[in-house]
């Protein structure tokens, strides 16, 4: 009886750690006004929007090697499926001329089904570039809202750091889009 008490003592302990856990990595949540898009940054990282933009970018501290590890967001209006969506990203990602500066080889390595936490559907799209003389990795995670809007969150990082996409992975978990 005292093991059986002691057992549940223990789960209950650790449910409330972990729930607080939650809590505590949700305490600073993002939302863009009239958006209708949530999600939770991770923990230390800090926010700057250019006024020309909709959503702010979060970046990680400044890495060892010099390097910024970000996530920005996007949305786009798009009357395609999300399948349809993620094929036509895939073939203009090559023609951005954003990317194409200091662009060296890209190739996209993974692209597979995704779900927040909260249910949501996604996909997930993983690439490998160089980029101005460094092996760079983006995680694109694609999400649609009624089949007219899609909304991207993308974390790019050094290959050298792959930790990274766990952090980011993390952060895509916790989208919620209402409206």
């Amino acid at each position: 009886m005292k093991k059986t008490i002691l057992k549940l003592s223990v789960v209950s302990v650790l449910t409330l750690a972990a729930v607080a856990s939650v809590r505590t990595q949700c305490a600073n949540s993002y939302t863009e006004a009239g958006t209708g898009f949530t999600f939770c940054p991770p923990a230390g990282w800090t926010s700057r929007k250019d006024a020309a933009d909709i959503y702010s970018t979060f970046y990680a501290p400044r890495q060892p090697d010099g390097s910024t590890p970000n996530i920005n967001i996007k949305q786009e209006a798009a009357k395609l499926s999300l399948d349809e969506y993620v094929i036509a990203t895939m073939k203009n990602i090559f023609k951005d001329p954003e990317i194409k500066q200091g662009l060296l080889k890209i190739a996209a390595s993974d692209v597979t089904d995704f779900k927040t936490t909260s249910g949501i559907s996604g996909v997930r799209m993983t690439y490998q570039y160089e980029f101005k003389g460094s092996a760079v990795r983006s995680l694109q995670y694609i999400f649609d809202r009624g089949g007219t809007m899609k909304f991207l969150l993308t974390g790019t990082f050094p290959e050298a750091n792959p930790g990274f996409a766990e952090v980011i992975e993390s952060a895509a978990r916790t989208v919620r889009i209402t409206n």
